[in-house]
């Protein structure tokens, strides 16, 4: 496991490295070394690196990059006409992207239906660490960088609604129990609101 560790840290460390040397956002230096290094080296699997741990820390440090966008957008409020842009973005964008992305995998990959709805919905989510590094590199003007912003990171969540509800229809149409499955998506709303309300009223 720590070998594992190290190479992913010397990885990630190298490409954020070389990408200011040559002035390019990091995250297209990071993505092809995670593929090849997931597809060469055998024992890099996280999932089995970390085993009951791997969910709750991506679930954690998923939080944290939302928690953190959050209150950077604090930072960058919205007249009124920029607020039904962003609300454009958010709903008309997120649809638009969730039926392009189901129509490209469906096309290039074969999927079935539902796995090529759930890829879809999983594509909707950018998120801060996606935006941030190419509005630094691209470096637009305030308003545009703040409108972005405020995008990248609503839509995160929403993205992410969508594909947990996908992907509780998949999964109940394949155990043929959808009462189980709808039971489950709820009570994972349900903790997740009542997480929510106590954040807020700690951060209060």
């Amino acid at each position: 496991m720590f070998a594992g560790i190290a190479i992913i840290v010397a990885l990630a460390t190298t490409c954020q490295l070389l990408a200011r040397i040559i002035r390019l956002p990091a995250l297209l230096l990071l993505l092809p070394a995670g593929f090849a290094a997931g597809a060469t080296i055998g024992f890099l699997d996280p999932a089995r690196m970390f085993g009951d741990l791997f969910s709750p820390l991506v679930g954690f440090a998923v939080a944290l990059i939302l928690f953190h966008g959050g209150m950077e957008l604090f930072e960058q409020p919205l007249g009124h006409k920029d607020r039904r842009l962003i609300r454009t973005l958010v709903w008309v964008g997120g649809a638009f992207t969730w039926a392009c992305a189901t129509l490209a995998v469906l096309w290039l990959f074969g999927l079935p239906q539902n796995l090529a709805l759930l890829a879809g919905a999983i594509l909707i989510v950018s998120g801060p660490t996606v935006v941030g590094p190419l509005l630094d590199f691209v470096r637009p003007t305030t308003r545009i960088r703040r409108i972005l912003a405020w995008e990248g990171t609503l839509v995160d969540p929403l993205g992410a609604l969508v594909a947990v509800i996908v992907f509780s229809g998949v999964q109940a149409s394949r155990l043929g129990n959808h009462k189980e499955g709808l039971a489950a998506f709820l009570l994972g709303i349900g903790v997740g609101v009542v997480g929510a309300a106590v954040g807020t009223i700690l951060i209060r």
